[in-house]
């Protein structure tokens, strides 16, 4: 199968970085089909993510990374939305587990010892940050390990 093209993707959709939306000149249509909440665009026999094509439309290549949504919102591919980066660079920039009840990632209520434990994952191994009688110590703890170890600033956000 032939590799795609700026050209050849230039050629079919115009791309708006401010929206993020991609508008097939054909039909003046936007792509609309989804796969696992991201926007894919058929494009010569062939589905491609929108956030990717978006680096092809952009830069003349796909991005040799994953594409981080930088808010975390999987449809929106607005060009200063999106980063190329590794797979551990990615984890990062995850959303905020549903089930936290602390509202920060990497801070949780120890029932035992009646505190609120800090910790974060770096290079697959967990770091102990301390137990805190006060939940704002704790998260304090995490956001300093945050920067520390260079997690994105959105972070353990919830999606909006």
């Amino acid at each position: 199968m032939k590799q795609l093209t700026q050209e050849r993707l230039k050629a079919l959709f115009l791309y708006d970085p401010t929206s993020g939306v991609f508008t097939r000149k054909k039909t003046g249509k936007s792509a609309t089909n989804t796969h696992n909440g991201y926007i894919r665009i058929g494009i010569d026999y062939q589905e491609y993510y929108a956030h990717r094509l978006a680096f092809l439309y952009m830069l003349g290549e796909f991005p040799q990374g994953v594409v981080d949504h930088k808010n975390h919102v999987k449809i929106d591919n607005r060009w200063d939305n999106l980063r190329s980066v590794t797979i551990q660079e990615n984890s990062k920039n995850t959303s905020l587990y549903s089930n936290n009840k602390s509202n920060m990632a990497g801070v949780y209520w120890h029932k035992r010892d009646k505190a609120w434990i800090a910790c974060i994952h770096v290079d697959g191994k967990k770091k102990h940050l301390g137990c805190f009688k006060v939940k704002e110590d704790a998260i304090a703890a995490r956001k300093k390990a945050n920067h520390e170890y260079g997690f994105h600033n959105n972070h353990g956000q919830s999606v909006a």
